[in-house]
């Protein structure tokens, strides 16, 4: 029969460095059997090569997203991405807040590829050209710690969010679309 898996599988397709990777979508706090389950739901003709974990939640950080890194490991997915959504009108900055993600990193001794900053949601100011800066000073203090950087976002949120900065463009992205195309023609 069909298996059901506690976890509901959410696949994505994350365009990086001109290619596009099969990655599965997970909460911080996922158990083995639930990433095993999903695996196996997926069959032997899926390759999944990266596991996106939520590490951050506006301004916590998530310490289980090691353990939920280690599952994937366990079950051969190589690629580890972090994302979640820092605070742009929280009381830290956002070297503050990078240097906290970077932290928590490198106690855990994670090998993270990229940290995917969700630029969706109430944590964003209302004033784009603030969000903009908070943006660069958050990629860059990540990059000055050795963790590469990605923007989570749809077009709408973005549009609305950085005035559609394009200085972000080299950033892997991740695509949050709602037309259920594979592709990027409407971003």
């Amino acid at each position: 029969g069909v298996q059901t898996c506690a976890l509901p599988i959410s696949l994505l397709l994350v365009f990086s460095s001109a290619q596009l990777q099969l990655a599965i979508d997970v909460p911080a706090n996922t158990s083995s059997a639930d990433l095993s389950c999903v695996v196996a739901t997926l069959g032997a003709n899926v390759d999944v090569t990266t596991l996106l974990v939520q590490a951050v939640d506006g301004n916590y950080i998530s310490k289980s997203a090691a353990t939920t890194v280690n599952n994937g490991l366990a079950l051969g997915i190589t690629g580890t991405s972090l994302f979640g959504p820092p605070c742009a009108t929280c009381s830290q900055n956002a070297t503050a807040q990078a240097q906290m993600l970077a932290t928590l990193v490198a106690s855990t001794s994670l090998s993270v590829d990229t940290m995917f900053v969700q630029v969706i949601g109430p944590t964003w100011s209302n004033d784009t050209t603030v969000n903009s800066l908070f943006l660069r000073e958050y990629v860059d203090t990540l990059a000055s710690t050795g963790i590469g950087a990605g923007i989570l976002t749809s077009p709408e949120a973005w549009a609305s969010l950085t005035a559609s900065n394009t200085s972000f463009a080299a950033l892997p992205l991740w695509y949050a679309s709602e037309d259920k195309a594979p592709n990027f023609d409407d971003f």
